[in-house]
């Protein structure tokens, strides 16, 4: 089980390692969606992306903004290897 240090630790390296491609993706900054315990805010980043309801955000990122964008948010809001 991970500790909360290593947590924080491996968001942090998330959102620094993303950071660059997420804004030219979706033209927003990931630390507005990040937090250092809970990583990705997926339902906070379904709202700043207007993603329809009944669709999921995966879809909506392909279908808007692209395969690469889709795999983005999928790698942020994976399991965190620890």
């Amino acid at each position: 089980m991970a500790t909360l240090k290593q947590i924080m630790r491996c968001n942090s390296i998330l959102q620094h390692r993303h950071k660059a491609r997420f804004q030219a993706a979706f033209k927003l900054p990931l630390r507005r969606f990040m937090d250092p315990v809970c990583g990705f805010d997926v339902v906070g980043f379904d709202r700043a992306i207007h993603t329809p309801q009944g669709v999921s955000c995966s879809a909506w990122c392909k279908h808007k903004y692209g395969k690469e964008a889709e795999a983005l948010v999928a790698a942020l809001v994976s399991p965190i290897p620890v």
